[in-house]
């Protein structure tokens, strides 16, 4: 008996005195959202990690369809690093909370208010095990509804949606009828009541017209701001945008209740009105562009569109030496600045011949944290070829360590790699550009490819 008493003792103190690392690692993913949304509106996901004993690098991502976009909610992140790339909502973690429980959220909005049908969300929670690779799942369903000021007959369901040939907004639209116009053109701006009307109805458009104000810059941001004159318009309404060439950042100032849509390319927005505002004659919506580093300066064409008693019409928006901005919430035109110029060509310093010219790497992760033994991390996906860290001044704001291979003496052969490195499950990658040792811009390199030509 006392031999049976001592060997229990002594089991129980082996199982008290167990190592943390020691024990199983379970890790259990959770998430919730309304039962049922609203198309051109936001509503919450929210995540439960259960984690016993995982640690390191981990990720969370699910993939939306076309018509929807996701925003954090920064205080319920859990030190994780959001992104929304290529309708795909990831948390990256360098290291994982030491807590049991990690509870993050985001926001989910319909961008189109036709939308209609079941939003199936699928989460992926992958994390590290002794430089294995382990993953939980999860999936939920959430009914989206039209918006209510969309015609039944124009509601598109989720599915059809994600199709190339799916009607405009502006065809949800429904014509109203048309009390006769103003008797004259507001703001001053008679001049340019007619300039640029591609009208095909036959309707009075001699006091309908729209106005852009000539894009300004501050800060190495253009603000630009239209004027739009409806007279007696009611109804529908859209204006649509298009940017010479596609820009880092557009973020809405002023929509006047307009719905505001942004193309993936990031080149073209849209303001969309089921119901034009009732009161006043003119108003002046705004947005701001924040382009590429090295970008030329910006230029836009537009086009104002609307429904009248004869049928759909539109007019050009014209561009004009005017100022617009003391309408909206915007900085003044008198704080304008100069387009920021191309940057010329990096002067010569004196680097290691490795390091020389013009060279091209493959970006396969950033983060703020160092990753421990990052080599064996990226083995898990076949990556043979020699990975590099590379570290830069740490910035609260900016990725600190990024992990690459290369360098490739040609562009081409970069975006292959890319794109092998794609097929093996890293779809983060991407290509950067170096001269002198220096990391720089793809329209830098560019630039200089072409002036070595």
């Amino acid at each position: 008996m006392k031999k049976l008493l001592f060997i229990g003792a002594a089991l129980v103190f082996s199982i008290n005195h167990l190592r943390a690392e020691d024990l199983p690692t379970q890790v259990e993913l959770r998430m919730s959202a309304p039962s049922q949304a609203r198309a051109g509106e936001s509503f919450v996901v929210k995540l439960s990690i259960t984690n016993q004993n995982a640690k390191g690098f981990a990720r969370f991502h699910t993939d939306l369809p076309k018509g929807f976009e996701a925003e954090p909610i920064e205080a319920e992140n859990a030190d994780a690093e959001f992104s929304f790339v290529d309708q795909r909502v990831r948390f990256i973690w360098a290291n994982l909370p030491e807590t049991p429980t990690i509870d993050i959220s985001y926001r989910i909005r319909a961008t189109d208010p036709r939308l209609k049908g079941n939003l199936q969300l699928t989460g992926r929670f992958t994390y590290m095990v002794e430089l294995e690779r382990k993953a939980a799942e999860e999936e939920i369903s959430v009914s989206i509804v039209p918006s209510p000021q969309v015609a039944a007959s124009q509601a598109i369901d989720i599915d059809a949606y994600q199709t190339e040939d799916v009607p405009p907004l502006s065809e949800a639209l429904q014509p109203q009828p048309v009390a006769a116009p103003d008797p004259a053109p507001q703001s001053g701006l008679a001049e340019v009541t007619t300039a640029g009307s591609t009208s095909s109805s036959k309707g009075n458009t001699e006091n309908i017209f729209a106005v852009r104000q000539k894009p300004y810059i501050v800060d190495n941001e253009y603000y630009v701001n239209i004027q739009i004159s409806k007279a007696s318009l009611s109804g529908g309404g859209r204006v649509d945008e298009t940017l010479s060439a596609p820009v880092s950042k557009i973020d809405a100032i002023e929509t006047k209740g307009a719905l505001f849509q942004i193309d993936d390319s990031r080149s073209k927005i849209s303001f969309v009105w089921t119901d034009l505002p009732q009161d006043t004659g003119s108003f002046v919506i705004a947005y701001k562009v924040v382009p590429w580093q090295g970008a030329a300066p910006l230029s836009v064409q537009g086009v104002f569109t609307y429904r009248d008693s004869a049928g759909e019409a539109n007019v050009k928006v014209v561009e004009r030496e005017v100022d617009f901005s003391v309408h909206v919430p915007v900085p003044p035109l008198t704080a304008a600045t100069q387009p920021v110029e191309a940057p010329p060509l990096p002067p010569k310093k004196v680097s290691q011949p490795a390091q020389r010219g013009l060279q091209f790497k493959v970006q396969l992760m950033a983060t703020r944290q160092p990753v421990q033994n990052f080599e064996a991390y990226f083995r898990q996906y076949n990556i043979t070829d020699r990975v590099a860290e590379e570290r830069y001044d740490a910035d609260a704001r900016q990725y600190t360590y990024k992990y690459v291979v290369g360098p490739f003496k040609k562009y081409e052969q970069a975006q292959s790699y890319r794109d092998k490195v794609w097929r093996k499950g890293i779809t983060d990658a991407f290509v950067t550009c170096y001269y002198n040792g220096d990391r720089i811009t793809i329209q830098e390199a560019l630039m200089i490819s072409n002036r070595k030509r």
